[in-house]
Parts: C-alpha cells; sequence; structure tokens
C-alpha cells in the first residue's frame, strides 16, 4: 500500500483541526482514525436536519457506512470512543429521564394493562432490521449502529437471513423508504431513514467478512480508513485541556441542537441546501474527471468503487458545510454550499477511493498471519503449479500437522477462499 494517502485534515476547519491535532498527541491517537470517527459522529448528530439539494429531484443526507481498519493493537476504538463521548454523554441523560418517566408510567392507575413507552436511543448495537427500523420510528433524527467488532455485524447477516439484510442495508444507505412487518404486530414503515454505521476491523478479517458481498455493491459503500504502516505507540503520560475538549463537545452539541423540520402536512423534511453556482462548476468538472476514470479502467471493483464513492461527494460537501457552521458562531447555517466544501470533498473522495482500490487489489496473503503466511511464500510462485504431496512436504517443513494443512488448503481454495485454485485433482496453483 502507498505511503501517500493520509486522510486530507483541511477537510475540518481550523478550530477542529487543532482540537485533533492536540488530542492525537495526548492520547497517541492516528489522525486518521480520529478524523474518520469524528465525520461519523458529526454526521449522526445532523441526522434528518439538513438535506443538499442536487437537483429539484435529488436530495442526499451526509450518512455513511464506515470501516475503521488496523491490526491488534494499534488502537483502532479509543478514537472512536472518544468522538463519540458528546454523544454518548446526551445518552447516558436521556437514559435518566426514561427512568423516571418509566417511574410516573407505573404510578398511573390508568396504564395498567399498557406498555411502557421504547427508550429513545440514537446509538445502537443490535442491528437486525427489525430493531433497526424501530429506533428509527422512535428517533426520526436519525440513528448510529456501533460495534468494535464490525465483523459480528455483518457475519450476523447469514445467521438470521439469507441476503435480505443485505437488501435492508443497501436500501437504507440509499435513503429509500424500508418497511418492515412483523408476524406479532403492526407494520413499522420509515419513509426517510437516517442510518450511520460505524466500527472497527481487523485486517486479515476484513475481506473474510466481505466475501461474496461485492456481486450486489455492499462493500463498494462502505468508506475504508486504513492507515500504512501505523504501530502500536507507547503509552502517554500527558493530558488534554480540558477546555479542549469542552470546544470539542460545543461543536457536536451544536449540532445536535439543530431542529428537525416539518413540511405542510406536519411530516418530518430535511431543510434542503443548494450549490452555489461556483462550486457547482467545481463539483461537475471533477465528476467528469472521475466518469473518464471510470470509463478507462478495465477493472469491475474499481468502476464499482469510484461510482459509489461519487455519490459520497455530495453528502461529504454537506457534513463540510455544517461542521464549518458548528465550529463557528459567524456562520450561517442557511447559505449555500460554497466551492470550498466542494474542494475538500473532492479531496476526501479520493483518499476513501484509494483506500477502497488498495484493499481490493492487495496481495492475497495479507489476510494471513504466523505460520501460514510461511506456508503460503513457500508455495510455487503464481504461474507455477504444486501437488497435493509438495503441498504436504511443505506443511511438514514448517511443521504443520497434515490434518491442519489439508484443512487450510481446503478453505483457501476457490470457491471457498481466493488464494488457491485447483488445476485439476491433486493439482493446485496461486492465485
Amino acid at each position: 500500500m502507498t505511503k501517500n494517502n493520509n486522510f486530507p485534515l483541511s477537510f475540518f476547519p481550523k478550530m477542529m483541526q487543532d482540537i485533533m491535532s492536540e488530542v492525537c498527541e495526548t492520547n497517541r491517537f492516528h489522525p486518521d482514525f480520529l478524523a474518520t470517527s469524528i465525520m461519523c459522529v458529526a454526521s449522526t448528530a445532523i441526522g434528518n436536519t439538513y438535506c443538499l439539494k442536487v437537483t429539484e429531484s435529488w436530495r442526499e443526507r451526509c450518512n455513511m457506512f464506515i470501516a475503521i481498519v488496523g491490526t491488534p493493537g494499534v488502537n483502532k476504538s479509543a478514537p472512536l470512543t472518544w468522538a463519540l463521548s458528546p454523544i454518548e454523554k446526551k445518552e447516558r441523560q436521556l437514559y435518566k429521564e426514561y427512568l423516571q418517566i418509566l417511574k410516573e408510567f407505573a404510578a398511573d392507575e390508568k396504564n395498567i394493562g399498557k406498555n411502557p413507552p421504547g427508550l429513545i436511543k440514537t446509538v445502537v448495537s443490535d442491528a437486525t432490521p427489525e430493531a433497526v427500523v424501530q429506533q428509527l420510528h422512535k428517533n426520526e433524527r436519525g440513528i448510529l449502529i456501533y460495534n468494535d467488532e464490525l465483523s459480528g455485524f455483518i457475519n450476523s447477516f447469514q445467521r438470521y437471513s439469507k441476503g435480505n439484510d443485505e437488501q435492508f442495508y443497501l436500501s437504507v444507505w440509499s435513503g429509500k423508504p424500508v418497511v418492515v412487518d412483523r408476524k406479532t404486530s403492526v407494520s413499522v414503515r420509515i419513509n426517510l431513514p437516517m442510518l450511520n454505521i460505524i466500527g472497527t476491523i481487523q485486517p486479515s478479517v476484513l475481506e473474510k467478512s466481505f466475501q461474496g458481498k461485492e456481486d450486489n455493491g455492499f462493500f463498494d459503500r462502505w468508506l475504508i480508513c486504513r492507515p500504512v504502516d501505523i504501530k502500536k505507540e507507547y503509552w502517554s503520560d500527558e493530558a488534554l485541556n480540558p477546555q479542549t475538549k469542552e470546544a470539542y463537545d460545543n461543536s457536536i452539541n451544536r449540532l445536535l441542537d439543530l431542529n428537525l423540520w416539518t413540511n405542510e402536512w406536519g411530516d418530518m423534511e430535511p431543510k434542503g441546501i443548494a450549490y452555489s453556482a461556483k462550486a457547482d462548476v467545481i463539483l461537475k468538472k471533477w465528476q467528469k474527471s472521475n466518469t473518464d476514470e471510470i470509463n478507462r479502467s478495465d477493472i469491475d471493483s474499481i468502476k464499482a468503487i469510484r461510482s459509489k464513492i461519487e455519490t459520497y461527494v455530495h453528502r461529504f460537501c454537506l457534513l463540510h458545510h455544517l461542521i464549518d457552521y458548528a465550529c463557528s458562531t459567524d456562520y450561517d447555517a442557511f447559505t449555500e454550499i460554497q466551492d470550498e466544501s466542494v474542494s475538500e470533498s473532492i479531496k476526501l473522495c479520493e483518499y476513501f477511493i484509494q483506500n477502497a482500490i488498495l484493499i481490493r487489489s492487495a496481495d492475497p496473503s495479507d489476510s494471513l498471519d504466523g505460520i501460514f503466511k510461511d506456508l503460503y511464500k513457500m508455495l510455487p510462485d503464481q504461474d507455477g503449479v504444486f501437488t497435493s504431496k509438495e503441498f504436504s512436504s511443505i506443511c511438514l517443513s514448517l511443521g504443520i500437522p497434515e490434518r491442519t494443512g489439508k484443512r487450510w488448503l481446503d478453505k483457501n481454495t476457490l470457491p471457498k477462499g481466493k488464494l488457491i485454485t485447483k488445476i485439476k485433482h491433486g493439482s493446485y496453483a496461486k492465485n
């Protein structure tokens, strides 16, 4: 992977950049992990309050699916926990209020036999479609699915359904209405689902979790944050200035304080913001360039990545515009999207495009660890062929039991895996 693809921190206003710099220095966070986490937290705080009017009939909100990728021990989770703290603080306060509501509900004799009210949450971990729709029904502003181990979320799809979960999340990502029909209760419909997803995952697990999910575009909709050459840091004795944390909390709280809007029929409807004329020119020039890149490429995965992340440019523009608002008391949230928002969002798109391409084109052996990585390297090069007997001899030289070696070969041979192709009985080749 290239060493030059760093998160474009200029996407954030100077005040937020200063906050992030101090937080990364005192906590030993990687800037890419913290920046990506703050993006998602800000999007969650904005929720369904605003949308971007791309055309008269095309609206985009700033929801996103994010995978924070890193090897064990590189502190992936802590930056996300830190970034989420203002929302978690509000969640704790709402829960206290909820307990009081339950107490008053139980004390009222009129409520005997009735179901108590449910807790309105912003951050959830139960990600079945039914649970998500129920929370979206309670919280029109939108919710965040946060999984410290993203692989558990992805792998749960196969546990309860046969592809239906993927289709559900594809629809939600696109902002399409979703309906869940339940046998024991009424159906629930969400007209404007606003859902962010974020979680951490190891590189060796990433490919396995998303295996088989490329063809329907599910993988291509994920923003991949994967810093290069990141290492475990030493502990830090430095303490963050409390005023720095307060400044960050105030910025996120300003987004949380944005009002939900309703239309003339009383239904929730995000307030639309349009591009300025200058911003529109810059955006269309980039879209033309990106389209040319797609048409020039002979690789389907690159075509898919560039096509899907192209949609994100509008979401990034809205996010940039409102983060600027959150960090400045003089900034008007109702103005048009300016050219700076477009320019910075284009940089961000290119960052995520390159990360996705590099992840998809990585050496297949990157997903291996320890002795099995050595085993793969000792197999003949990709143009060579090896027999079952030769494979057993290599396993023996590495101290790998014969049965363990056979299981590894079976698991990593197409169609189960991607590392090995079976040429004929007893004959194999590297992919």
